[in-house]
């Protein structure tokens, strides 16, 4: 009987060792790559939209860019970053913001024109509205980022594309591509209605002090939606004395490096100069 209390004492002391042991090493690995600024990402395509959602506090760049998964493929640094939720229109991504951050008056916000007529993300919403989600963002081991699998995986990433592609480089042989407003029809009082929360989210943004500019990035296909996504925006745009610039041509697709028809590969050196050319013009031209 004795024998027996002793081996389940060692197992138990052997299971805490073990544990205490796992939660040391994940914080150590978690503040080892915070420190170092390094990527956090995962395996699994949502819970890297959920990393990023829960760093967007942390963002303190004058050019802000906003949309759906499109721009997510822009991924943040010290001279413009983005906030995207897949699947969604900046509009929601404008309440996500809302109640949690609110960025610095004369930041310029680039909203994506692609997806800007889509619906809520409704799973994404209502994930990142549970309790756990703002009270761990900066947590060392239940936050999104410190999950073992991403910290894995993270470390795989930070030392094969760490800075591999960083730039400052921008496109200078291709002027700004800013539509000219002259054919675009005048928006009708039915899209005024059917449009009111998309106008009243740019104008909560300019109310902060935000200048806007709206951004139609470029596609390897351009499907009908999108086509008809490009033509709405502009006359949402026109109305509202938008300035808009429309990098879905050739001759910006030709050169940059995709992943499937409509993502930009976030770690080629062409996606980080296009994300710097669009952020320069659209600081040059937004309005607040």
């Amino acid at each position: 009987m004795k024998k027996n209390k002793n081996r389940r004492f060692i197992c138990v002391l052997i299971t805490v060792l073990a544990c205490t042991l796992c939660f040391v090493l994940q914080w150590g690995g978690y503040t080892w790559l915070k420190q170092r600024e390094a990527r956090f990402v995962s395996p699994i395509n949502e819970e890297n939209s959920l990393i990023r959602l829960q760093a967007a506090h942390k963002i303190e760049a004058p050019i802000v860019f906003i949309g759906s998964s499109v721009t997510e493929r822009l991924l943040p640094r010290k001279s413009s970053a983005s906030v995207a939720m897949s699947h969604s229109s900046f509009v929601y991504v404008n309440e996500f913001m809302e109640t949690r951050y609110q960025y610095k008056p004369g930041t310029v916000y680039v909203l994506e024109v692609n997806n800007m007529f889509n619906n809520r993300n409704i799973e994404l919403t209502e994930r990142t509205n549970q309790w756990d989600f703002d009270l761990f963002r900066d947590s060392s081991h239940f936050s999104f980022a410190a999950k073992p699998a991403n910290l894995l995986v993270s470390f795989v990433f930070y030392f094969l594309e760490h800075m591999k592609h960083e730039t400052d480089a921008q496109y200078t042989d291709i002027p700004a591509p800013i539509v000219n407003m002259d054919a675009v029809p005048d928006i009708t009082e039915e899209q005024k209605k059917e449009w009111a929360h998309l106008i009243e989210g740019i104008e909560v943004l300019k109310s902060r002090g935000g200048r806007i500019c709206f951004v139609n990035h470029p596609c390897l296909k351009t499907s009908r939606f999108f086509k008809a996504n490009y033509k709405r925006g502009c006359i949402l745009a026109k109305y509202m004395d938008i300035p808009v610039l429309n990098y879905n041509s050739p001759e910006w697709v030709e050169r940059l490096e995709f992943t499937d028809p409509i993502h930009l590969n976030s770690r080629r050196k062409s996606t980080v100069m296009y994300m710097n050319t669009a952020a320069n013009s659209a600081a040059l031209i937004a309005v607040d």
